[in-house]
C-alpha cells in the first residue's frame, strides 16, 4: 500500500505532461471542454450499470461478464455526442480528450488503492474477491509502476480517438471496433504477461495517437 500511495502521483503526471505538451505546442487547455471530457467519460461509465444489471439476470446473477463487449460502442459514441455539442475545433478536440484521459487517471488511482488494500486482507470475503479479479486476468502482485506505464499510452489512445472522430465523425464506426478490440486484446494479453500488456497497450495506444494528429492536423 505504501508503495501505490507512492506512485499515485506518477499517475498523475502523465495528464500533466500531457497538458505540457500541448501547450508547449500552441495548445492551451480549455477547461470548458476538458470537464465535457471528464462528462463524457463519466457518462458512458454509468451506461454500463443498466448492462451490467441485464447480463447478471441473464447470467443467473453472477458477476457479469461480456460488459467488455460493450466498452467501445459505448464511450466512443458519447465522445462523439459531446464533440457534436461542443464543437471540434482543435483546442477544444485536445481539452476534451485530455479531461476524458484525467479521470481515467484518477479512476486508475483509486483502483489501485483499493486493489492493494484488497490484497492484504484474508477474510473468507476478500478472499473470493482476489480469486474472482484473477480468473477476470487482474494481477493482484504486479509492480503499481506498470499502471503509470500503461496511462500514458491508455490516455494517448482517448486524445488520438477524440481528434480522429473530431475531423471526421463517421469514423465514430471504425474506432468502435478498434476501441472494443483494444479493451479485449490488453484484458487478454494480461492473463499471460503484464509486459506483454503493457507492449500492447503502447502499440495501440502510440498509432491511435499518431493517427489522430496526422488526419487532424494534416
Amino acid at each position: 500500500m505504501k508503495k501505490a500511495i507512492a506512485v499515485s502521483p506518477l499517475y498523475l503526471l502523465v495528464s500533466i505532461l500531457f497538458w505540457l505538451l500541448f501547450w508547449k505546442a500552441g495548445y492551451p487547455m480549455n477547461w470548458g471542454s476538458f470537464g465535457f471530457g471528464i462528462l463524457g467519460w463519466w457518462i458512458a461509465y454509468l451506461l454500463r450499470i443498466p448492462i451490467s444489471l441485464v447480463l447478471m439476470k441473464i447470467q443467473g446473477g453472477k458477476q457479469p461478464k461480456g460488459i467488455i463487449y460493450f466498452s467501445g460502442i459505448l464511450e466512443e459514441s458519447v465522445r462523439l455526442i459531446i464533440l457534436v455539442l461542443t464543437g471540434s475545433a482543435i483546442q477544444k478536440t485536445l481539452s476534451i480528450g485530455q479531461g476524458w484521459a484525467f479521470i481515467e487517471v484518477v479512476f486508475a488511482i483509486v483502483n489501485l488503492l483499493a486493489l492493494n488494500n484488497l490484497a492484504a486482507k484474508t477474510d473468507e470475503k476478500s478472499m473470493q474477491a482476489k480469486e474472482m479479479l484473477s480468473a477476470a486476468g487482474m494481477k493482484m502482485d504486479g509492480s503499481p509502476f506498470w499502471g503509470a506505464f500503461e496511462r500514458i499510452f491508455a490516455s494517448a489512445f482517448h486524445i488520438g480517438s477524440t481528434l480522429i472522430i473530431a475531423w471526421n465523425p463517421w469514423m465514430v464506426l471504425v474506432m468502435i471496433p478498434v476501441h472494443t478490440f483494444y479493451n479485449m486484446a490488453v484484458t487478454y494479453i494480461m492473463k499471460r504477461s503484464i509486459a506483454y500488456m503493457e507492449l500492447a497497450s503502447a502499440v495501440f495506444g502510440s498509432v491511435v495517437f499518431i493517427l489522430g494528429l496526422l488526419v487532424y492536423l494534416h
